[in-house]
């Protein structure tokens, strides 16, 4: 009796395996999304993730194995039957949870954790590129989720299995007395990490499904992802910010809230008439594919933003990185001036603090503060906080993924009711140059077999022609010539360029180095071309700035208008991969194995001058780059951002109703 019900158990386990050993072979097989292989050495991955998954499920099986013929034994068998159910449906839960890591790794080299759930967990509110991305995989339309079908298969194949209904599994399975299995389950880790499944250098390994639900499981009972900041680090923070600039000007006041800072003079009144400010933020718009900023650029898919970056009334930064990936993380940086956490999406996992940005300290010197957006800000989290920092937040689903349709609603917002709401900030989130790059109401297949880079080309220009359409639209208006429009990219997106599919934690130029231009006939804008590093925190300390607005704040940025060439540095921060960017050099961090060195010229960072430099110089750049991602995880976590909470500006009942 106990033989045959530990033969059952087994069963369980090689059914297990075997579902997970076809997945791997899915996984591996398969392209990127974008037709680039998912690793260097396909083979060796596939060994080594089948390997680990067989390992995962006998650390799983272990206690069923012991536990079942013991029920049996003493002749208890509905429980020994409640056992194998356990187990069976443990088994199913570690599958579905290994196959959605897996596609999330394969999509954009990303972990699924719970912080990752609470971001975009919310499936009616996704964005259409979200489907077309799914039906235009390169390994099959569709594949990720008819794969999904493989765990539910393993699950009614393992509950009709093992009854004692049916025929009994032969006893030689169990040869051996799974001693071997018991070993193998005691040398499997508990978080069931496996090796990645792309280069090191490029994002997180890659976890079986068992290391997904203990990650998760950890992150449920504790918060805290690593060691806290010491006083030590917050001193580096405050140096590293007073040595960029503004030292006289601000001073750091108080010990409890470490990067709180207050004016050092009594401020100014703003000038009046006071200036307008358009901010718009473009999806995935890559600097290196804008030939204002890559002049080796062949191609010229944003004829109007280049234009306007070599307009006499502009200034252009060409060493602009973002400091978080994906967009929300992008947008928490641009308005707050708060460089990201280095595990969690701050919209989502710290709702509770109270953040100051840039809209809503406009909005105590009387702006009007507006939020326009094509695609679902609920998704992501960002509504949350555009609705405590905006008077008004506006989306509306039939523009989802139409760059021009929002554009043109905007416009005629602001020619309607424009001189009514100077003074006036507004930002403008675009959607159309989303993965996977494809134009509005264009079938997948018809451009699936485009390369990838000419499909990002092409959706660019579908946003700059709205673009230049909306500015056509708007440039007779009265209000025109005091507003000061600011462009950026929230992030760029790797299409491959390292010869195997794309991943978001690979934070290399092609993922982090966004365009910045502002326009304005602004006396204080310092016009044309600036190769000061700078990044989006840098963002909300220059638009009050331009603004005339002095306010106490934890920013973090500095006003980009009088930064030195000179001086500067931006720090990208994703999943336990940083770079850091300096006047002469980049230095890239991921996750495991060795940093990559370039020189700050080389901006498609094509050699890698790690032999060239010494240990010393490599290890003090990440010490200080680590030393300030510490930091900002201690003020998330502790809750010390700023000394006081500011109760909400806005609220449903006093924000104007506006239907485009």
């Amino acid at each position: 009796m106990e033989r045959r019900e530990r033969d059952k158990h087994l069963l369980i386990l090689a059914l297990a395996g075997l579902t997970a050993t076809l997945l791997q072979l899915s996984l591996h097989l398969r392209p990127g999304p974008l037709g680039m292989p998912i690793s260097e050495n396909p083979a060796r991955s596939l060994l080594d993730g089948a390997l680990w998954e067989w390992l995962t499920f006998a650390a799983l099986s272990a206690p069923f194995l012991f536990l079942g013929p013991f029920l049996a034994s003493r002749k208890s068998f509905k429980a020994a039957r409640l056992l194998r159910i356990s187990h069976t449906v443990a088994a199913f839960a570690v599958l579905t949870a290994g196959h959605a890591e897996h596609e999330l790794q394969r999509f954009m080299g990303t972990h699924l954790t719970l912080d990752y759930l609470a971001t975009y967990g919310r499936l009616g509110q996704s964005p259409s590129a979200i489907g077309y991305a799914l039906a235009d995989d390169a390994g099959g339309p569709y594949s990720a989720v008819f794969l999904a079908l493989l765990p539910v298969l393993f699950l009614l194949a393992a509950l009709l299995g093992p009854s004692d209904r049916r025929r009994r599994v032969s006893p030689s399975l169990a040869g051996g007395r799974f001693t071997g299995l018991l070993v193998a389950a005691l040398v499997a880790p508990p978080a069931g990490s496996g090796p990645s499944i792309q280069p090191q250098a490029m994002g997180p390994p890659a976890r079986t499904g068992l290391g997904v639900l203990w990650s998760a499981m950890v992150e449920a009972i504790g918060r805290n992802t690593g060691p806290g900041a010491s006083s030590l680090d917050y001193q580096l923070a405050r140096k590293a910010w007073t040595q960029r600039g503004e030292k006289p000007d601000w001073i750091f006041a108080d010990a409890r809230h470490p990067l709180w800072r207050v004016p050092a003079r009594p401020c100014q009144a703003p000038p009046k008439p006071s200036w307008n400010f358009v901010i718009i933020q473009l999806e995935t718009f890559r600097a290196m594919d804008m030939r204002s900023f890559n002049q080796e650029l062949q191609d010229r898919p944003t004829a109007f933003l280049d234009a306007l970056a070599d307009d006499p009334k502009s200034a252009s930064w060409v060493r602009f990185y973002a400091n978080g990936i994906p967009t929300v993380s992008a947008f928490m940086a641009m308005h707050t001036s708060l460089l990201p956490h280095s595990q969690k999406r701050v919209a989502t996992a710290f709702r509770g603090l109270a953040l100051d940005a840039f809209p809503s300290l406009l909005r105590k010197e009387g702006y009007h503060a507006i939020f326009a957006t094509g695609a679902d800000p609920s998704w992501d989290g960002q509504r949350y906080w555009a609705e405590r920092w905006y008077d008004e937040v506006h989306f509306d689903p039939r523009y989802d993924g139409r760059d021009d349709l929002l554009f043109d609603a905007v416009a005629q917002r602001l020619l309607d009711r424009g001189p009514s709401l100077c003074p006036f900030v507004i930002t403008i989130v675009t959607s159309t140059n989303h993965l996977p790059f494809q134009l509005p109401g264009e079938n997948a297949k018809d451009v699936k077999d485009l390369p990838p880079r000419t499909r990002l080309h092409r959706t660019m220009a579908f946003t700059d022609r709205a673009l230049k359409e909306f500015f056509d639209q708007i440039r007779g208006a009265s209000w025109f010539k005091n507003t000061v429009f600011v462009l950026t990219g929230d992030h760029g997106y790797d299409l491959g360029e390292r010869g195997i599919s794309g991943r978001m934690t690979n934070l290399r130029h092609e993922n982090t180095w966004v365009p910045l231009i502002i326009h304005a006939d602004h006396p204080a804008l310092p016009r044309g071309r600036h190769e000061t590093v700078a990044s989006h925190i840098d963002l909300a300390p220059t638009l009050l700035k331009l603004s005339g607005v002095c306010r106490p704040s934890a920013f973090f940025g500095h006003d980009l208008t009088r930064l030195e060439p000179s001086g500067g540095f931006a720090l990208t921060i994703r999943e336990g991969a940083m770079a850091l960017e300096t006047r002469q050099y980049s230095f890239y961090f991921p996750p495991t194995g060795r940093a990559r060195i370039y020189l700050s010229e080389d901006q498609k960072q094509a050699e890698d001058i790690f032999s060239s430099v010494s240990t010393a110089f490599v290890v003090r750049h990440e010490k200080f780059a680590r030393g300030l991602s510490r930091v900002f995880d201690g003020l998330y976590e502790s809750g010390s951002v700023r000394p006081f909470a500011t109760p909400g500006l806005s609220s449903s009942s006093a924000r104007e109703k506006w239907v485009f």
